[in-house]
């Protein structure tokens, strides 16, 4: 799904066409794999960071915190890349992380860590209906953030052949 989101956003950013019906245009069985790849990814680092796993709660959250900006890291451009290239997702993620480097491997750290922190500004409440909304609301402004950023360092379709 994570391929058809940024399909209709950077197709949006780029042209001015909102084009939701796009949304499941892009459903192969490569990008099936990488959002299970990214799911499991990003469950093991939220697992290393439960408190049964690590007896104190600050550093379970630092390995969690830290985890998952890792993966961030690593697939901050990936479904950007399926979309424009069709690349299967270990290609676009080499892909991505060189698209990283020429735009600066420091301001993405920055980007990340920003945006993982309002994430997890979701967990300050207790009542589990608000910090689910406030959590979706804050993860789909990072979504944002990254298909902004995306069509910042590519303006045009990347990677034509």
């Amino acid at each position: 799904m994570q391929v058809g989101i940024y399909t209709v956003l950077v197709r949006y950013a780029r042209t001015g066409e909102w084009n939701p019906e796009a949304l499941w245009g892009h459903t192969t069985g490569h990008n099936i794999v990488a959002g299970v790849v990214f799911v499991a990814s990003a469950l093991a680092a939220f697992i290393v960071g439960l408190p049964t796993s690590v007896p104190n709660p600050w550093l379970a959250s630092l390995l969690s915190y830290l985890g998952l900006a890792a993966i961030n890291l690593l697939w901050f451009y990936t479904f950007q890349i399926m979309v424009d290239d069709d690349q299967t997702w270990p290609s676009a993620m080499r892909k991505g992380w060189d698209l990283m480097q020429q735009g600066g491997l420091l301001n993405h750290l920055w980007l990340i860590a920003i945006l993982e922190s309002l994430i997890l500004v979701s967990t300050l409440s207790t009542w589990i209906p608000l910090q689910t909304s406030m959590y979706l609301l804050l993860l789909g402004f990072s979504t944002l953030a990254r298909a902004v950023a995306y069509v910042q360092l590519v303006p045009t379709r990347a990677f034509e052949p």
